[in-house]
């Protein structure tokens, strides 16, 4: 049975084949709605505002559970940034949002030389904002505070334009596992952030 990912506005294929659902009012809809605006401006602990590190046209943010012990964020921030060329031709800054300390991100980063804005949320503070903390651990548990993974298409004046995640996100335990394909995530920006 192919994965399912919510898709805000179009349906397309998806990683390894799997397709995505269009999005539609319902209560597994993750995240702020579609038209609304930033629920949070990603300032955390004296960091830039969205304000300050989106493109001309926009950006691309990124929820991702953690980049010290998730291997599936990890891998998705870089396949992201190795084609940051490609957001930037069309004016969209890239952000990643995670949990981890700003040190944390700072060695990641550097280690694998990586292109875009990294916004660290120690206290789940965007997260919370956005409605996407993952419920499933506990608080003495190590990924307490990590969200579901998002994808958000944010216009410069920071509309919400579109969103991807996974569909299944709340009875499938291993759903944060599949992330979308470069593909789909650059036609979404293109129809959403680019599309007259």
């Amino acid at each position: 049975m192919p994965l399912k990912f919510a898709l805000s506005v179009i349906a397309s294929s998806f990683l390894l084949c799997s397709t995505f659902a269009v999005s539609a009012e319902n209560t597994t809809d993750l995240g702020p709605a579609v038209g609304t605006p930033l629920p949070h401006d990603l300032s955390t602990a004296g960091q830039a505002p969205y304000a300050d590190l989106a493109g001309e046209n926009g950006a691309v943010i990124f929820f991702v559970r953690s980049i010290s012990w998730c291997p599936y964020c990890k891998n998705q921030i870089i396949n992201i940034s190795s084609n940051a060329e490609a957001f930037d031709e069309r004016g969209l800054s890239l952000i990643y949002v995670s949990y981890d300390a700003v040190d944390e991100q700072l060695k990641f980063r550097e280690s694998k030389n990586l292109n875009g804005n990294f916004v660290s949320d120690p206290q789940s503070e965007v997260i919370d904002a956005f409605g996407l903390r993952n419920l499933d651990y506990d608080e003495d548990h190590f990924a307490h505070g990590a969200p579901h993974p998002a994808v958000f298409f944010v216009l410069p004046d920071g509309t919400i334009k579109a969103k991807l995640y996974e569909e299944d996100y709340l009875d499938n335990s291993r759903s944060y596992q599949n992330r979308p394909a470069l593909e789909i995530i650059l036609e979404k920006a293109d129809t959403a952030l680019l599309a007259g």
